[in-house]
């Protein structure tokens, strides 16, 4: 049990540190000072994409942090290429899901959720995550509705790759 104590607390800075810096950097920009040569910086438009993020993963210690970052990166996505131009599915399957159970208690992550479906982004939630859970969707996941569900996440994703969608695992 002693030893047990003490690894615990020699691995007590490490995990300090850890979060620190996922803090920081959830936060925001770590460089206030961005250059207004590389703000400024033109680009030439990306061609139209079809893409499907697949999230396997829970949010971990800091979930509210996590997702975020990852409905961050699917806004970036869409900006870059372009709402009418990006066709981009979101499955999530697994502890994926607890990014629809933190919606539900989170405005900002709802209204991010809300602002990327507007662009034509689709969360797609497996049912074998739901049935395996024994969740009742419409009370305990955001905005999930029955063209949501999706019989297997691995086999849509695979369905979806198959079609010509780039496989993109953002949080893993």
């Amino acid at each position: 049990m002693m030893r047990q104590t003490r690894r615990l607390l020699w691995m007590l800075p490490i995990l300090v540190v850890a979060a620190s810096g996922g803090w920081h950097y959830a936060r925001g920009s770590t460089h206030p000072h961005t250059p207004d040569a590389i703000r400024t910086l033109r680009f030439a438009p990306y061609a139209p994409q079809k893409a499907v993020y697949h999230v396997t993963e829970g949010g971990g210690f800091f979930p509210r942090s996590r997702y975020r970052n990852l409905l961050q990166i699917a806004r970036n996505h869409v900006d870059a290429v372009g709402a009418g131009r990006l066709d981009l599915r979101i499955i999530l399957q697994g502890d994926g899901i607890e990014l629809l159970e933190l919606a539900r208690r989170d405005s900002d992550i709802a209204g991010r959720i809300d602002a990327l479906k507007r662009d034509g982004v689709r969360f797609l939630v497996c049912r074998n995550t739901i049935t395996g859970h024994d969740l009742d969707p419409a009370e305990a996941l955001y905005g999930v509705g029955p063209d949501d569900i999706v019989k297997a996440g691995i086999a849509e994703a695979a369905a979806l790759v198959q079609k010509g969608y780039a496989y993109l695992k953002p949080l893993g």
